[in-house]
């Protein structure tokens, strides 16, 4: 049977009473529009729509021919069809829709999957992303499907009706790590304690480490006290929260500590800095210093500077900073810590397309004899300019800037220059 016309076909159709009335038309002009058939049952799970679901499964069990509009009979084919010719294809297209239903956390197409196909297997990727997702409804669902699977699969029992149930891969997946990784401390507890039932024994001390970048200290303490490994230290640092961090230190857990403070400086933590700086953790200062800077944590910086951590790789923190669009901090490096700015500095802005930087640089420094802020790139560089750098990355707004600034040097004094500011003829 072939799916009814589509709504906008219908819609159009009543506004035109002498077509509303030739119902072949109306079903002509629908197949023809409609790509739903053409259209693989996985890639229609991601878009969410039980309806579209419907009108692909519909059209898979459609055997008739159509019929174009110069009365040429065409049997059309459609990947569709093969759901029902091929048990492989069948598969693969309830894993792969699976998958994407989970991705878009989208239950009423994980019910509808499971629904529609029979005796197929939920891969460990979809029990991943709804993990990962937060999405324990989806989990629960498939749950209870695994053990209608589980009650069937016994020697002697027997499906209930057409359809068989399904396999789902829990036991296979890392469905902690997954729900770690998205923040969702309590979905660890909860898989932990009533779908493992204790027993996940697989990458237990990175699901840990993923609570501690998370700050989840409710699920950390939890799994400790039913054995699990504490967090790494470094890994607290980067979650920030400092009552975790402090926990670990009273207790002498301090695995990781040589990158903790690099890792809270780069995320922008100062309690945590000080704390770690205060217990005599101080490892990686000039790497704490840069990053910090690299990643705009003025506040960071100002605190390391002040307490003399780190701050003699301001030279290079600077160039960081003004390649990631950080101009307060690339001001502060400059007037506070007496870092120089250099063509390197320019380059690095004008390669990432900060144009407020490149400006205040060469409002800065391009009177300064002791800057030669334009000059050209070494020979690994091939010789590019900074101009020939911000075009190869497709920033137009500070190739215009900077012409206008070539222009206007070139006309102070009656100098040609620099030709540094010029694409150059090799590019």
């Amino acid at each position: 049977m072939a799916p009814p016309p589509l709504t906008s076909v219908i819609v159009v159709a009543r506004s035109q009473p002498g077509i509303a009335e030739l119902s072949h038309v109306t079903a002509t002009l629908s197949a023809f529009l409609d790509r739903s058939s053409s259209l693989p049952l996985a890639q229609a799970c991601a878009v969410g729509s039980v309806a579209l679901l419907e009108r692909v499964w519909a059209v898979s069990k459609s055997a008739e021919t159509t019929a174009d509009p110069w009365c040429q009979p065409t049997n059309t084919w459609r990947p569709s069809q093969m759901l029902w010719t091929n048990r492989y294809y069948y598969q693969d297209q309830f894993a792969k829709g699976m998958i994407e239903a989970c991705k878009h956390a989208d239950v009423s197409t994980v019910q509808w999957l499971v629904d529609h196909f029979s005796s197929c297997v939920v891969p460990a990727q979809a029990i991943e992303a709804a993990a990962q997702r937060g999405q324990r409804g989806i989990l629960e669902l498939l749950l209870k499907v695994h053990g209608e699977y589980k009650q069937t699969s016994m020697p002697g029992a027997r499906a209930r009706g057409e359809t068989k149930p399904h396999q789902v891969k829990f036991w296979e997946s890392n469905a902690l790590l997954a729900a770690a990784a998205g923040g969702h401390g309590d979905l660890v507890v909860w898989m932990y304690t009533d779908v493992f039932n204790g027993f996940y024994m697989q990458n237990n001390q990175e699901v840990m480490d993923q609570l501690a970048c998370h700050g989840d200290m409710e699920a950390v303490r939890r799994l400790v006290a039913d054995g699990w490994q504490p967090p790494r230290l470094d890994f607290a640092a980067v979650g920030g929260d400092i009552s975790m961090v402090q926990w670990l230190l009273d207790q002498g857990k301090d695995v990781g500590k040589h990158w903790a403070l690099k890792n809270a400086a780069a995320n922008g933590h100062l309690e945590v800095v000080k704390m770690l700086v205060n217990e005599g953790m101080v490892y990686l200062d000039g790497q704490a210093f840069c990053d910090a800077a690299m990643h705009g944590h003025l506040p960071v910086v100002q605190w390391l500077k002040e307490n003399n951590l780190g701050w003699n790789m301001a030279y290079n923190a600077i160039e960081l900073a003004a390649s990631h669009g950080h101009l307060e901090v690339v001001q502060y490096l400059h007037e506070i810590c007496s870092a120089s700015c250099t063509h390197r500095t320019i380059r690095g802005a004008a390669t990432n397309g900060h144009l407020h930087v490149v400006q205040w640089l060469h409002t800065q420094f391009s009177d300064d004899p002791s800057v030669d802020l334009y000059e050209a790139g070494t020979k690994q560089q091939f010789n590019t300019t900074v101009m020939d750098v911000a075009a190869m990355n497709g920033h137009l707004h500070v190739i215009t800037y900077l012409h206008e600034v070539a222009l206007a040097m070139e006309t102070v004094a009656g100098f040609n220059y620099p030709d540094t500011l010029h694409i150059s003829t090799g590019v």
